[in-house]
């Protein structure tokens, strides 16, 4: 069979963000992405090209040794200054249990470690692109209206005045302030009596 013809890199560039979605994202197998991408891209790389191209990107789904046994340092060091932690593997992130289960299957210490008297941390992996840190915060769900606070009541009402300034310029500013202040305040007295 004769060789693969080289594929350019800007072929490659265009279906980036693709192949990062279904490889990483949708969490496809090689077999399937090679598939999605002739069927849908006409883009046909062999299985050597791709995963070439996926260790040149740092798309990776998987983790050795030592970098489980960093990521259960980590969390360990983080958890004694009481900071929860979120695992994020290519961008991705780690679901709580497969960590758990990582960190158990791992991260345990050898006769030789707990022989020595201090065991050197895990070093940072540098090939792999793993981050831990803190979780973002969630969404906050509200668990009562605020569609009916009278302040925003009165600037729904206010929004839908017109208020038009007449043509007379003798008439003075203070008379359209006083004439807000008490549609204002009429508002919150109807609201009020409603609450």
């Amino acid at each position: 069979m004769p060789p693969r013809r080289s594929i350019r890199d800007e072929d490659w560039e265009r279906l980036r963000l693709t192949i990062q979605k279904l490889y990483l994202e949708e969490d496809r197998s090689l077999k399937d992405v090679l598939l999605i991408l002739g069927t849908f891209h006409s883009f046909y790389p062999s299985k050597a090209q791709l995963e070439w191209r996926l260790k040149q990107w740092h798309f990776t789904k998987n983790m050795g040794v030592l970098d489980w046994k960093y990521v259960g340092n980590e969390i360990h060091r983080r958890k004694c200054r009481g900071k929860e932690s979120k695992v994020y593997l290519s961008g991705i992130p780690l679901r709580m249990k497969a960590i758990e289960r990582g960190v158990s299957r791992y991260c345990y210490e050898t006769a030789i470690e707990k022989a020595m008297c201090h065991v050197p941390e895990p070093p940072m992996p540098e090939d792999q692109p793993l981050l831990v840190c803190t979780p973002a915060p969630e969404e906050m769900n509200w668990p009562c209206r605020v569609d009916n606070i009278p302040w925003l009541l009165s600037r729904k009402l206010i929004e839908g005045l017109s208020l038009k300034m007449p043509s007379n310029t003798n008439v003075s500013y203070h008379h359209y302030s006083d004439s807000l202040y008490e549609s204002e305040r009429l508002l919150y007295d109807t609201a009020q009596k409603h609450l």
